[in-house]
């Protein structure tokens, strides 16, 4: 899926993609704290700086019939720099008590100065 939208000249252009890239090995894949699935997610937002709220949520996105989506909080969150967030997309609609366990990691990417970008996983 991919999705290239520019909502009004004072907004920021985005492009949206997500890619699964592989399947977990199937005896990993049974174990309750290993997804099944490695899924890239591409958020691209050109001119950045004209964000003008205090959030921003993507586009919600499934893997191994999870629903996510990532927040982001371009000036922080209670902090002085960017904050992204892996965030469940349907928490509301989901069990009591519902778990899962999820490895991801994020890269920021600078368009201007790429020495300027980072790569951290969690």
């Amino acid at each position: 899926m991919e999705v290239n939208r520019k909502r009004g000249s004072n907004l920021p252009k985005v492009i949206w993609r997500v890619e699964i890239l592989n399947a977990v090995d199937d005896t990993l894949s049974q174990s309750d704290d290993v997804n099944g699935e490695i899924t890239k997610v591409t958020w691209r937002i050109q001119n950045f700086s004209r964000i003008k709220g205090k959030k921003l949520y993507s586009e919600h996105f499934t893997v191994d019939g999870n629903k996510w989506r990532i927040v982001i909080y371009p000036k922080g969150n209670k902090v002085d720099h960017l904050s992204i967030y892996l965030d469940v997309a349907d928490s509301a609609t989901l069990p009591s008590g519902w778990l899962r366990f999820a490895q991801s990691g994020f890269a920021v990417i600078n368009q201007i100065d790429r020495r300027n970008s980072l790569t951290r996983g969690y």
